[in-house]
């Protein structure tokens, strides 16, 4: 099986397929990190590139590009459809303007690998609907799947998902191997999901209780004020006094018996204790393995920090790709392919 992770972050969404990867490519930025260091460090010599022209370049020097593809796998921006977007810019933006969704698309029209995976936000069929994806696709058949991630096994109930699987019509590959999701893992609360985790290593780092924190417009507190404010009062959700609205949107407090909230951004997400999710227990609601390497270096505390939470959290469930790598193993024996 050969296998090309676009918008493809650092590389959760292509862990579970990492036998089978010949490259990722990566366009945004937020996801780089000096040497690509952050990629390296799980994926060791395979590629990563900046642009799909990148890739090209180096599968003709490879003689790699004449091998066709089995899969493109990728989690493409979801911001013009998020909820957070709308709290903060108060319209949803166009994704059809969304450069890493336009690659996405145009590299599997041009790649065509026998099976393509995205995973975006439902909300992007109000712009993009199924008809005219399945005009654009339409040398594939196309399977949506629509709901919580918890359906795939994640932690994260309130985490709605899409998911577009596309069949390369021609190949004989039954649907039926890509229409049932099923869970991968059995769900855990927040408590199970924390537990073993020891400060300082693993990725388990956060900023200095003494750190301001903007925890929503026009609010700046200490860490230390903020995990007060949560344990003196015991809120699940952060109150607001002097605005037109009485709880910050989208700040939450996980705790121990309940599941995980969405996993969101650093200022947003909160642990039992009232402190900033670290690195790692964002990686944990995700699902991603504690063997998947979150860099970090004490001298660049902040920008590590920074970084690993974005590689835990702006991706998709690990649980997602897990099943979908079993489905395709379980397509590829039935065809009797290698």
């Amino acid at each position: 099986m050969r296998v090309l992770g676009i918008a493809c972050g650092n590389g959760v969404i292509v862990y579970p397929f990492k036998k089978y990867l010949i490259a990722g490519i990566e366009t945004r930025s937020v996801f780089r990190t000096p040497g690509d260091i952050q990629w390296k460090s799980n994926f060791g010599d395979i590629p990563i590139f900046k642009d799909v022209k990148g890739y090209l370049k180096w599968a003709m020097e490879t003689e790699t590009r004449t091998i066709p593809l089995d899969l493109i796998i990728g989690a493409p921006d979801c911001g013009h459809s998020s909820l957070l977007a709308l709290s903060r810019q108060k319209k949803y933006s166009n994704p059809r303007a969304n450069e890493s969704l336009k690659i996405f698309m145009m590299a599997v029209k041009h790649l065509q690998p026998t099976v393509f995976m995205m995973e975006n936000l439902e909300k992007l069929l109000d712009t993009m609907d199924k008809t005219e994806l399945g005009a654009y696709f339409d040398e594939y058949q196309l399977i949506f799947h629509v709901g919580s991630v918890m359906d795939w096994g994640n932690s994260q109930k309130n985490r709605v998902r899409m998911v577009v699987i596309g069949v390369k019509r021609g190949t004989d590959i039954p649907m039926r191997f890509f229409k049932k999701v099923y869970q991968v893992k059995t769900p855990k609360l927040t408590g199970e999901l924390m537990k073993g985790l020891i400060y300082g290593q693993n990725g388990h780092f956060r900023e200095h209780i003494d750190t301001p924190i903007t925890i929503y417009a026009g609010c700046k507190i200490t860490a230390k004020e903020i995990r007060d404010g949560w344990l003196e009062n015991n809120w699940t959700r952060w109150q607001v006094t002097g605005r037109n609205f009485t709880t910050a949107p989208g700040v939450y407090r996980n705790t121990p018996n309940t599941y995980p909230n969405t996993a969101r951004k650093a200022n947003r997400q909160y642990n039992p204790e009232g402190l900033m999710m670290s690195p790692r227990e964002l990686a944990r609601i995700m699902g991603i393995p504690d063997r998947f390497i979150i860099c970090y270096e004490e001298k660049k505390s902040g920008y590590w920090i920074n970084k690993g939470r974005v590689t835990a959290t702006k991706t998709c469930p690990i649980e997602i790709p897990i099943w979908l790598l079993r489905q395709m193993r379980r397509a590829w024996n039935h065809m009797g392919w290698a």
